[in-house]
C-alpha cells in the first residue's frame, strides 16, 4: 500500500501538470509522471540514518519500498516507448503536422 501510495501521488500530479498545464499530449505526460514518480535510494537512506529511522521496522519497510520502485520504475519508462505489438513509437515530442 505504502509503494502504491509513494508511486501514485507524484505520477498523478506530475501528469495531471504535464497534461492540462504544459498542454502536452497523454503520453508524453505519462512517461514525464513515470520518470518523475521515482525516489532517490541514496537519499531516503541518508535521512533513515541521521534520523535512526533505518533501525525500525517501519524505516525498513521504506527502504524496500524504496529500492522496489527504484527497480520497477526505469522499466515502465522503457515500455512506455513501445506499442502493444512491439513497434517502436515515433518521437513522442515532434510534431506530425506538415507531413
Amino acid at each position: 500500500m505504502l509503494g502504491a501510495i509513494g508511486f501514485a501521488a507524484p505520477f498523478g500530479l506530475v501528469l495531471a501538470v504535464a497534461r492540462f498545464l504544459f498542454r502536452w499530449d497523454l503520453h508524453a505526460a505519462q512517461i514525464a509522471g513515470i520518470a518523475l514518480s521515482t525516489t532517490s535510494v541514496a537519499v531516503v537512506y541518508a535521512v533513515m540514518v541521521e534520523t535512526g529511522l533505518n533501525e525500525t521496522p517501519l524505516g525498513k519497510m521504506t527502504l524496500v519500498v524504496v529500492v522496489i520502485l527504484t527497480a520497477i520504475i526505469p522499466t515502465l519508462v522503457a515500455q512506455s516507448f513501445f506499442e502493444p505489438k512491439g513497434k517502436e513509437r515515433e518521437a513522442i515530442f515532434v510534431s506530425k503536422e506538415g507531413e
